[in-house]
């Protein structure tokens, strides 16, 4: 190593990856080039694990992925999982109750997929679905979503709750993680 530097840490959307959610090649080859030479290269997220290995051609680059803002850690390589917080099911169906006509989406996020609810029956719905990462909530306009991230901060203490901005677009959304990440 030329430097002191050791590690580098990157965001995906808005960092290394265009407007089009790509990362360039010469970005690749730049990254790759910097992890032979010993850096420890690590993409730091709120994607989960499967979108952001997509968007980064399987993240070879990377000796780690930390999803889910914050929520887990993992070894792109293997698919190995150093940190999973993984909210409780009682915790997210008290968080679909916050689900009426002005949520715009409310999506649970697993290593592997995003599960947009509907506003079927909870159970149901958190029976279909894995270990939860993260959970997203938009509303229809950014006051109501700001307004629904006061009521989410104040009500639950063991929840990281986030206010969101998007790197392409003026809207907001909400963003939920276990505490203590």
């Amino acid at each position: 190593m030329d430097n002191m530097i050791k590690m580098v840490v990157t965001d995906l959307d808005g960092t290394i990856l265009n407007h089009e959610r790509k990362i360039l090649p010469k970005t690749e080859e730049y990254l790759l080039e910097l992890k032979s030479r010993g850096y420890i290269l690590v993409i730091a997220t709120g994607r989960n694990f499967a979108s952001a290995k997509k968007h980064t051609n399987g993240a070879k680059f990377a000796n780690y992925l930390i999803s889910d803002g914050g929520a887990c850690i993992y070894i792109p390589d293997t698919e190995e999982g150093l940190v999973k917080n993984i909210i409780p099911k009682q915790k997210a169906e008290e968080v679909l109750s916050y689900w009426n006509e002005d949520v715009e989406f409310l999506q649970m996020t697993t290593k592997e997929e995003y599960v947009k609810y509907t506003g079927e029956e909870k159970q149901d719905f958190l029976s279909r679905i894995g270990e939860i990462a993260h959970i997203a909530i938009k509303m229809r306009d950014n006051a109501k979503t700001e307004e629904l991230y006061e009521k989410l901060e104040h009500g639950f203490s063991d929840l990281n709750v986030l206010l969101m901005q998007d790197s392409f677009k003026e809207d907001k959304s909400i963003v939920l993680t276990l505490k203590g990440v």
